[in-house]
């Protein structure tokens, strides 16, 4: 059963900070409870139909650390990402 918060339902997520190992969390699943974890503006990328990774919109330009490439299928990096949270479906 789904965990309910005052906003909405808990989603689990991965969250993955800089120079830290990914953690697995249950959040609210809402907007502002993304934005609180990426420390602003959120920005979508979807790697597959089942994983969308949410990353701080204005990183690069706020100079955060860089935390995650992101590689196409041979295996090339062609972004590095910053604050970064894995969504991989609610419970």
């Amino acid at each position: 059963m789904n965990k309910t918060y005052e906003r909405g339902v808990a989603m689990r997520v991965l969250v993955v900070e800089p120079e830290h190992r990914p953690e697995v969390k249950e959040i609210e699943d809402s907007l502002r409870t993304m934005q609180n974890i990426v420390g602003g503006y959120i920005q979508t990328v979807h790697l597959d139909d089942s994983v969308v990774l949410v990353c701080n919109e204005e990183g690069k330009f706020m100079n955060l650390p860089p935390n995650r490439g992101l590689r196409d299928k041979n295996g090339q990096m062609y972004d590095i990402v910053k604050t970064v949270e894995k969504r991989y479906g609610n419970e």
